[in-house]
């Protein structure tokens, strides 16, 4: 027999927190955010020197800016691309555009 199928499926991580695109340069003198796009999206400078290094050094500034622990920040994305999708469990979307807002001025 097979199961039923669900016609309208909710699924629910059960995890609650805060996401943001990110544009990442490397090479830079320091680490840092350094604007907002109309979209949304945070371009963040960091200081590693190729591609290869963006997820370990993202994932540290991160951390460090937002001030959690390193397993509360998951990066989604191409690991050869500048592009990322970075989620922070345990931070509110309030919290994050607020630090955010403020290092972008």
């Amino acid at each position: 027999m097979k199961p039923k199928r669900l016609t309208n499926p909710q699924f629910h991580n059960g995890r609650v927190g805060a996401a943001i695109a990110v544009h990442v340069k490397i090479n830079a003198a320091q680490d840092s955010i350094l604007r907002i796009s109309r979209d949304g999206k945070v371009f963040i400078q960091l200081m590693a020197k190729n591609k290869s290094e963006i997820d370990a050094n993202l994932a540290a500034f991160v951390a460090a800016f937002f001030n959690v622990k390193s397993h509360q920040v998951e990066l989604l994305g191409n690991p050869t691309s500048n592009e990322r999708l970075v989620t922070i469990t345990g931070l509110s979307t309030e919290d994050l555009q607020r630090k955010i807002t403020a290092a972008s001025d």
